[in-house]
């Protein structure tokens, strides 16, 4: 029962793929492109005992001889007693190439939808980077 409910959770996780990627410039002599790096976090949007709607947002550091961008968000869920754990884990691609002088990074958001299991009263969202170490994490009570 406990393989079905997993597997029902990860099939109804409505993943979507398509992500905002800005780059974030600190240009001295131009201060009205300055953009800040965002905080990493989650924005809710909408919760229900059915279904949750949030943004992932947050900052990929990049500079020097070695560009790095954001691959991919992979997201695991797992349920525990009552409680759905949703882990994303941010996947980064490096390239040869140097950045340009003024560029600290990107800033990233992707929105994700998720339908929720009826015995689940509480959602542990938690954001990872590639080195598994915990970025952010929100807790959400139904």
């Amino acid at each position: 029962m406990k393989k079905l409910m997993m597997l029902f959770c990860f099939l109804t996780t409505i993943l979507n793929a398509q992500y905002k990627l800005t780059t974030v410039v600190n240009h001295p002599l131009q201060p009205h492109q300055n953009n800040k790096p965002f905080q990493p976090q989650f924005l809710i949007h909408k919760h229900n005992e059915k279904s949750l709607s949030y943004q992932i947002q947050g900052f990929i550091s990049s500079f020097g001889h070695y560009k790095k961008s954001l691959k991919k968000i992979k997201t695991e869920n797992q349920i525990h007693q009552n409680t759905l754990y949703i882990k994303h884990t941010i996947v980064t691609k490096k390239g040869f190439g140097k950045e340009g002088a003024y560029i600290i990074g990107y800033n990233f958001q992707q929105q994700k939808q998720v339908k929720i299991p009826k015995s689940i009263q509480t959602i542990i969202l938690t954001l990872y980077n590639e080195d598994q170490r915990i970025i952010t994490t929100d807790t959400i009570r139904l």
